[in-house]
């Protein structure tokens, strides 16, 4: 009885640290296609962008965009480890146990 509710203690605490890697691989997902996405469009207006002298502005965009990426992949990399420490700690105590 006292391994189920271990085990049913560590699927609960898991899947709460974990749950927030959902929205933050989705998000990532999302902010790694928008960061493609200007560099494309950088590179198909390349011509306009250098005549108009827009090369500020558009290094502003790509800076900011990467920014986000790098902050929110920061997050997930945070999270994952949390994650990790957590569930190698519970694989680390099993043994401990008695049967």
């Amino acid at each position: 009885a006292s391994l189920v509710a271990y085990a049913g203690c560590g699927t609960a605490v898991t899947v709460a640290l974990g749950k927030p890697l959902v929205a933050l691989n989705q998000e990532q997902l999302r902010r790694e296609a928008d960061f493609r996405y200007g560099l494309v469009r950088l590179r198909d207006n390349a011509e306009s962008v250098a005549f108009y002298r827009g090369d500020e502005s558009e290094r502003a965009q790509v800076a900011g965009r990467l920014g986000l990426l790098a902050a929110n992949a920061a997050k997930l990399i945070d999270l994952e480890r949390t994650v990790g420490f957590f569930t190698r700690w519970e694989r680390y105590l099993d043994p401990l146990l008695p049967a």
